[in-house]
């Protein structure tokens, strides 16, 4: 003991070890890149879409008639028609006749439908165009006019009243015309059962091609072929799209015979081709196809 530092009351110093310098840590190298972090992707992208016919249906649930005659002794809850061109007082035969004059040849009209005092539609329409009509009373009135600066003109080329309760004896007959109207479809509500029956469908399809990776690309050739069209090649923009952009190639639109149609099932498919913007590796992916059918 060291006596002289003990009566002085200080403490003696600890006798420690002296310990060697603690290292710097090593970094941790930085990983590989994976080649498939540079490679890009393509999701090529085909929506079909019911854009007139039967409401509320996917491609899918496409169906033909149950029934072609609207015969429940009641009103129907929806009508719908086609503009085709047409004299007075076409094919239907109604009870009690349909007051019709006038001849509706012109591809581009002005229509007006009311019932019970109620526009049930107003709209310049073209020929092949769909005239949805909810809110049917027995009497529809309709009025046919010719375009002046694509509004209605002062001339009525056509007018009728369709007498629209379902009973057997109006002939509410899809395929049946009114002058320039054709019904193609008529929907009913019997003990709260609900049920559509539609002559024909006009289905659009969409091409689109996105890129699924966070790599810039670009879309370098595109094709589809189907049922509606057959053989199409696409011309993409030259210029890269980023991660979620979306490119539209192309639209077809068709019009199927739902009663009689040409073919059963409808096919199609979709090919895109691209390469990154940074490294020109070409992107993988871009290959679709889809199918649907007309069930029974």
């Amino acid at each position: 003991t060291d006596f002289l530092t003990f009566i002085a009351g200080l403490p003696q110093r600890p006798n420690v070890p002296t310990l060697p310098p603690t290292s710097s840590p090593t970094a941790t190298p930085a990983p590989t890149p994976d080649p498939e972090d540079n490679t890009c992707e393509l999701d090529a992208v085909i929506t079909c879409e019911v854009v007139g016919g039967p409401d509320f249906a996917a491609c899918d649930q496409l169906m033909k008639p149950k029934s072609e005659i609207c015969d429940i002794d009641d009103l129907p809850r929806e009508l719908e028609f086609r503009y085709v061109r047409g004299n007075c007082p076409g094919t239907a035969v109604t009870f009690p006749p349909i007051n019709c004059t006038g001849n509706a040849g012109l591809e581009r009209v002005w229509i007006l439908i009311e019932s019970n005092s109620n526009v049930l539609y107003n709209d310049l329409t073209e020929e092949g165009g769909f005239i949805d009509l909810r809110g049917v009373g027995e009497i529809l009135e309709v009025e046919i006019y010719s375009l002046f600066n694509n509004r209605p003109s002062d001339i009525i080329i056509q007018s009728m009243t369709i007498n629209a309760n379902c009973t057997p004896g109006n002939n509410l007959r899809l395929g049946n015309t009114w002058g320039g109207l054709e019904l193609i479809e008529f929907t009913t509500v019997v003990d709260d059962v609900r049920e559509t029956n539609s002559a024909l469908a006009a289905v659009e399809m969409t091409y689109t091609v996105t890129t699924e990776t966070a790599l810039k690309a670009i879309v370098t050739s595109a094709s589809s072929n189907s049922d509606f069209d057959g053989m199409k090649t696409y011309t993409p923009p030259s210029t890269p799209i980023n991660e979620r952009d979306t490119i539209i190639l192309g639209e077809e639109k068709a019009t199927i015979d739902l009663m009689n149609p040409s073919q059963s099932s409808f096919d199609f498919n979709l090919n895109a081709n691209g390469i990154s913007f940074a490294n020109s590796s070409p992107c993988t992916g871009g290959s679709e196809t889809f199918s649907f059918s007309i069930r029974e």
